[in-house]
């Protein structure tokens, strides 16, 4: 189970949630003008500096890519490249590496950064495929937070898997509801 102490205040996820959607702005406004600019270049000097990206069927090479051994950092020149496939890709392949992490040691600070990075990109609406995939997401990273043995949400790993949390629950409603097993957090009440 969950313990309470790891649960974010809810002002704290409005904070969150104010800045995140800011961001979203900012990276949107950023892509427009990427595009207008781009427009005239060819293909070559818009992807110089830009590793190649694993096959969009390949989850464990997408895992590998942004959390193994020779990682990636999720640059804004790498994640502007990413189609719709390949983002989602990146996010099971992800929630993969979270679903085999080590219990009690929380979000890596790789994954971490690449899951904001990877969540700032996307467009909403959703479609059926994204949302599918938040939502594993988001049961892979609240297993993870079960499993803390931390003091409370001040703890960075525990900090890291809240950001992720709120962020799919209240930016792209994808919450999947508790099980018994994970409790509710402080000041809020569950509706029944």
């Amino acid at each position: 189970a969950c313990p309470a102490s790891c649960m974010p205040l809810e002002e704290w996820e409005d904070e969150l949630e104010s800045f995140f959607a800011d961001l979203r702005q900012a990276y949107t406004r950023f892509r427009i003008k990427q595009l207008t600019l781009r427009s005239g270049l060819d293909d070559a000097n818009t992807t110089a500096g830009v590793p190649e990206f694993p096959s969009n069927k390949d989850q464990k090479a997408w895992e590998e890519f942004c959390c193994g051994k020779d990682s990636h950092p999720p640059l804004l020149r790498y994640i502007s490249k990413m189609d719709h496939v390949s983002t989602c890709t990146a996010l099971r392949g992800l929630a993969n590496h979270l679903e085999t992490w080590p219990k009690g040691e929380g979000v890596s600070e790789s994954a971490g950064q690449w899951l904001y990075a990877l969540l700032t990109t996307l467009e909403k609406p959703i479609d059926g495929q994204m949302s599918s995939c938040l939502r594993s997401l988001y049961r892979a990273c609240a297993a993870v937070r079960s499993q803390c043995s931390s003091s409370g949400p001040e703890d960075v790993n525990v900090a890291r898997t809240n950001v992720i949390l709120t962020i799919i629950s209240r930016i792209f409603q994808q919450k999947v509801e508790p099980s018994s097993s994970v409790m509710q957090p402080r000041g809020r009440q569950q509706v029944v």
